[in-house]
Order: structure tokens, then C-alpha cells, then sequence
């Protein structure tokens, strides 16, 4: 004797609805593709997708009887400028054991002309870095609330399955959009409750209101060349070191977590928990040594992003210089130096420019270097410098085109401003 297995079937429709009357007509074509989620509105954990067919038809099969809420994405929909018609999205349905159920057409059509609003996203940052990430996840069914420009509450939503949210039949204003409770916001330090800030013209729509949210802590920092040695990430000292391996331990967990450097030398450790980590880098890469210790050690808090966590590299060079100046004379400009120990160096090369940013312009032909082991004293002049006028010097050392300075003069009064010493990487 056979017996007889039934399934629980679930459909429905997503369509265009082009005069934004709310129902299906002869000539509205279906929307395709659009992604279609079931939600079991218990626990708000998804529990099937699927996307429109070329009709706007959708279907779920052999799922479990329960309580479940059909989300979609309105984003592609939002970029055509569509708005939802029907007010059942998301739409809550209920399936019982063997039933076959059709849900409710859920229909969007052209967005008023005169109608302002306000949409956007909200995922899960967990890199820190304020850029939405396909491997992001949405942050969904978050409390999201409108206010007017004195605080008052105006509407109060939440995010969607994929993190969506909007705000409708809004007139020219300004407007907050508050995120909320213990909603972070990336590249942020603080874990108090955010507010975004816009103002709309009459008929203007933004769906671009987005925030990313920290679900959990970061470590971040940078690797960069230390010009001046001394462990210290210094104003100018700007160019970053690619492709450098970093490590993570959580000091009670043992715990490990491994990232490289990006293309300008930073570098994200995310989805920690709180705890005590312990950061580590080489102590050499090709051709640089770093200038201070390997390891630094942590605490990170609850939803916490802690930056500055910073490691500096030298290029090892012939030359020790112990003193770099300029000072204005009758013939220009004299420049001195001196070094505490030389090996190797071949000659030195003076650049100028009229601001310390640059550009600066090469203003001698190769110095001659003494090669002296215990050190050695310089001296060029600058005849063809402009008067008066500020200037700042750069000296290089070849071959290994190491870069002292700025420094800078002032021509016209004979004083000099600044005699900063400072090793960087070749201008």
C-alpha cells in the first residue's frame, strides 16, 4: 500500500506596476531578477532564496510549516528608480502541513514625481573600513527611526533581510536618520547611537544613506617607511609598505589571525572579541629593517576598533648624517652637513623646492663624498638661488638614494625658520 508525502509549496508574484494603482493589470510585466528571501520570522534567520523568474514569479518548495516573513531586494529596483506599490513587503505568511499558498502580488512602480525620500543601507562592516564588501553581510532587521531637525520622531522602520530600509512621502527638509540602539559606525571609536544628517529638495529621492556597522572589534595600523628611524610615524613620512605579513594572537585564547599589508601599508584584523592580542611583524623584509620592537601587545573592548597599531622600516644606510643646515649669505644660499661615519657612499645630490611638499628640482652636480669611516663635514653654496624668498633644501646620498630634510630658509630676512632632520625615501 502506497503512501502519500506531501509537501509545503509557497508562490507569489513581483511585478511592475506601472500606474501605482497596487494591482496586477493585463500589460504590467513581471520584475526579473530579483532575489526573494523567506525569513522564519521566530528567530529572523533566512531560510530559502530564490530570484523572479522572466514573469516576476517566484517559488519555494518542500519547506518546513511555520511562521515566515518574504523579503525582497529592493535595491536593483531602487536604481531604477521603482518604489514599492503594495504594502506587503516584507509580507508575513504562515504555512500549515501539505498547504499549497500563493502570497500576495507584491508590486513596484514609477516613484512619484513629487514625493522625497529616503533609503538605504546597513551591513556588516567587519573589516572597519566604510566600504560595502560582497562577503559583508546585511545588517538586518535593525531599528531605524526619522527625525525632524529638533530630534522629534517622525517614522520608525527597520532594515530588511538584505539591510534595506526607506522613508516615505517626505516634503523638502532636513532630515536625521537615526541608527539605532548601540549601532556603530565604521572607522569610529564611539558605540553610542548614530544619526545622519540630510536635506532633501522637494521630489528628491536618495537611496545612498548608508552605514556600516560594527558587529564586532578591529585591530589596525600601518607599515611604513620610518625615513628618520626613529619608531615613530612622523607627518610626511606617507609612503606605506605592500604585501608585509601580520599576525594576531589573542594572548588568552591562543587564538591566531594572519592578514598582508594593502598596496599603502594598512592593514585590518577584524571579528575580534575582547581580549589581549599581541600583533607581530619580521623584523626584515627585502631591503628594509624594522626600527623599533616586532610584537605589540592590545587590549581591544566590546565593538571596538583600535587603531595606530603602527610598525616602522629603515633602509639600511651607508651614511649617518648628525647634521644638516642652510643659512642665507651674500653669494645665496650656504648649505653645511655633517656625518657621524661613512662606508660606501659615493657623492651627495642637493634638491630645492619653494614649499616642503615640493616639487622639488635638482640643484647640484654630485658632491664628492669623503668616505671617511668616523665622519665628515661639507659645505655647498646655492648661487643661483631666487631672493627673497622662502626655500627648503633636501640632501640625497648615492648610491642608496637616501633623502635628509626638509629643511628651509628664509632669503629675504637671513634667518633660518627650521633645521628639522628628517630620512626619507627618495622625492
Amino acid at each position: 500500500m502506497g503512501s502519500h508525502v506531501c509537501v509545503v509549496v509557497l508562490a507569489g508574484l513581483v511585478w511592475r506596476d506601472d500606474n501605482g494603482n497596487g494591482l496586477p493589470e493585463s500589460g504590467e510585466p513581471g520584475l526579473e531578477p530579483i532575489q526573494v528571501t523567506l525569513v522564519r520570522a521566530a528567530d529572523k534567520q533566512p531560510v530559502a532564496t530564490t530570484f523572479t523568474a522572466a514573469d516576476g514569479s517566484y517559488r519555494f518548495e518542500a519547506i518546513e510549516p511555520d511562521t515566515y516573513w518574504l523579503d525582497l531586494d529592493q535595491k536593483p529596483l531602487w536604481a531604477q528608480q521603482l518604489v514599492l506599490t503594495t504594502a506587503n513587503e516584507p509580507q508575513a505568511v504562515t504555512l500549515t502541513a501539505c498547504e499549497v499558498r500563493t502570497a500576495a502580488p507584491i508590486g513596484f512602480g514609477p516613484r512619484p514625481a513629487t514625493e522625497s525620500i529616503i533609503g538605504g543601507t546597513l551591513w556588516d562592516d567587519r573589516n572597519w573600513d566604510g566600504l560595502y564588501q560582497p562577503e559583508e553581510r546585511p545588517w538586518s532587521y535593525h531599528p531605524v527611526s526619522l527625525r525632524d531637525e529638533q530630534g522629534h520622531l517622525l517614522q520608525e522602520g527597520q532594515s530588511d533581510a538584505f539591510g534595506a530600509y526607506s522613508f516615505r512621502g517626505l516634503t523638502a527638509g532636513t532630515y536625521g536618520v537615526h541608527f539605532g540602539p548601540g549601532t556603530v559606525m565604521a572607522a569610529s571609536l564611539t558605540n553610542q547611537d548614530v544619526t545622519m544628517w540630510l536635506t532633501l529638495a522637494e521630489g528628491e529621492a536618495t537611496f545612498a544613506a548608508d552605514l556600516g556597522v560594527a558587529g564586532a572589534a578591529a585591530i589596525a595600523g600601518r607599515l611604513y617607511q620610518d625615513s628618520n628611524g626613529n619608531n615613530s610615524a612622523d607627518p610626511g613620512e606617507t609612503l606605506g609598505i605592500a604585501e608585509v605579513p601580520v599576525t594576531g594572537l589573542n594572548l588568552v585564547t591562543a587564538e591566531s589571525y594572519a592578514t598582508f599589508s594593502a598596496a599603502d601599508g594598512t592593514y585590518r584584523i577584524p571579528d575580534l572579541a575582547p581580549g589581549l592580542y599581541r600583533i607581530a611583524v619580521p623584523a626584515q623584509i627585502p631591503g628594509l629593517t624594522i626600527t623599533g620592537p616586532t610584537t605589540r601587545d592590545v587590549v581591544v573592548g566590546a565593538i571596538e576598533l583600535v587603531q595606530g597599531v603602527d610598525f616602522g622600516y629603515i633602509s639600511p644606510s651607508a651614511v649617518r648624517l648628525s647634521r644638516f643646515t642652510a643659512r642665507p649669505v651674500a653669494a645665496g644660499i650656504e648649505l653645511t652637513w655633517s656625518t657621524a661615519g661613512e662606508e660606501g657612499n659615493e657623492s651627495f645630490l642637493i634638491w630645492r623646492a619653494p614649499q616642503a611638499e615640493g616639487p622639488y628640482q635638482l640643484v647640484s652636480g654630485p658632491i664628492p663624498a669623503q668616505g671617511n669611516p668616523v665622519g665628515a663635514s661639507y659645505r655647498w653654496l646655492d648661487a643661483m638661488s631666487p631672493s627673497r624668498s622662502t626655500l627648503w633644501y633636501r640632501l640625497e646620498v648615492l648610491p642608496d638614494h637616501q633623502v635628509y630634510g626638509p629643511i628651509t630658509v628664509e632669503g629675504e630676512r637671513g634667518r633660518v625658520y627650521l633645521t628639522r632632520l628628517l630620512r626619507r625615501a627618495r622625492p
